[in-house]
């Protein structure tokens, strides 16, 4: 018999109840996982995600949250015009749960939502995890326009030796006066991406100072040359002060590459790094490389894993040395959009 359930807004309220339901409700991709939150959850949300909105679904039968899926709104290029979007990401339903609608409804909801907000013009996508094939079901109802295997996910574990330093690089926080140089940087080299919003003098600021913590979780940082040159940049995000991430399951050549690799730690526990608004100057790759590693080794105490999203063709991913057995994660590409979305333009994700 099917569950009875109604679905509504997540509001501040629902912290403890969306934390619980994050907890108990493992994803069912390659690699299943759940978050759990280390600090108000919804507060976290509004610190991640920014402009979003959330739909739950609760059922009569469970004193709780039984199904999320959050949304967030922002401005990007898309297919050489500037759009709004909504990214449909978080789609959690409780085990018990599952195969009986509430995914759909959640999606619909959202979409719906999404649709009436941005209007005819915007364009609402999502990211589905290799092998979830629950949700790309679920979401493929209402989003038409499937990649496969469109954006990898690198994990990399902190490194515990300094990086071999390199005559003429320094790598330091982006000052203040360097705030529009980066922003046209990253411009540039991101020129032709979906779903990329150009940065600005601002824009790069109020993204390295916003934090709901006594301190900024964000940060920029930098590589120059001997002549002062910035050769190239990334942005840091402590996400393991939000939440954690427990892996509950991974493929067994997984666990046999993990007992050499020693990415996940042997608790199942990731404090994990985001890194973005990645970007290097032409030539600028062995520097890049330096300041990957670099960062790797500063928050060796702090963090357990660097995690790095990028289409499989951003050149970026060549600084990150990937080998034949790094466990990369796939993810595909869904999209509901007034035009299709050209499979030669790269895809940004942020």
């Amino acid at each position: 018999m099917k569950a009875q359930f109604s679905l509504r807004q997540l509001y501040p309220q629902d912290s403890q109840a969306f934390a619980k339901l994050m907890d108990d409700s493992p994803d069912t991709g390659r690699i299943s996982t759940a978050s759990h939150f280390e600090t108000n959850a919804f507060e976290a949300l509004r610190a991640m995600q920014g402009d979003f909105v959330g739909v739950v679904a609760e059922s009569p039968d469970y004193d709780g949250l039984i199904g999320a899926c959050l949304a967030r709104f922002r401005q990007c290029q898309f297919e050489g015009r500037f759009r709004p979007y909504a990214l449909l990401n978080s789609l959690v339903v409780h085990p018990g749960f599952r195969q009986q609608g509430v995914g759909s409804a959640l999606t619909g909801w959202l979409v719906n939502s999404s649709r009436n907000r941005l209007g005819d013009e915007g364009v609402i996508w999502a990211l589905i995890q290799q092998g979830n094939v629950g949700s790309a079901q679920t979401v493929g109802k209402y989003l038409k326009q499937f990649i496969s295997d469109r954006i990898i996910i690198v994990p990399m574990e902190t490194r515990t030796n300094l990086p071999t330093s390199i005559p003429g690089f320094m790598v330091n926080p982006i000052e203040p006066s360097e705030f529009g140089q980066v922003a046209d940087r990253l411009n540039s080299f991101y020129r032709d991406f979906n779903f990329y919003e150009p940065e600005t003098t601002e824009s790069l600021a109020s993204w390295c100072a916003s934090t709901p913590f006594d301190t900024p979780y964000r940060h920029y940082l930098v590589v120059t040359d001997s002549k002062g040159a910035i050769r190239a940049g990334v942005g840091v995000s402590e996400l393991y002060r939000f939440r954690t991430l427990h892996i509950h399951h991974m493929p067994w050549v997984l666990n046999v590459l993990n007992s050499f690799l020693r990415i996940v730690p042997s608790d199942g526990i990731t404090k994990e790094l985001l890194l973005s608004k990645i970007w290097h100057a032409p030539g600028g790759m062995q520097a890049a490389k330096y300041l990957f590693e670099t960062i790797r080794w500063r928050w060796r105490e702090k963090a357990s894993l660097l995690i790095v999203w990028a289409d499989k063709g951003n050149p970026v991913l060549e600084a990150l040395n990937l080998r034949p057995w790094t466990p990369v994660t796939k993810s595909a590409v869904v999209i509901d959009s007034p035009e299709a979305m050209s499979t030669s333009r790269l895809v940004y994700y942020d």
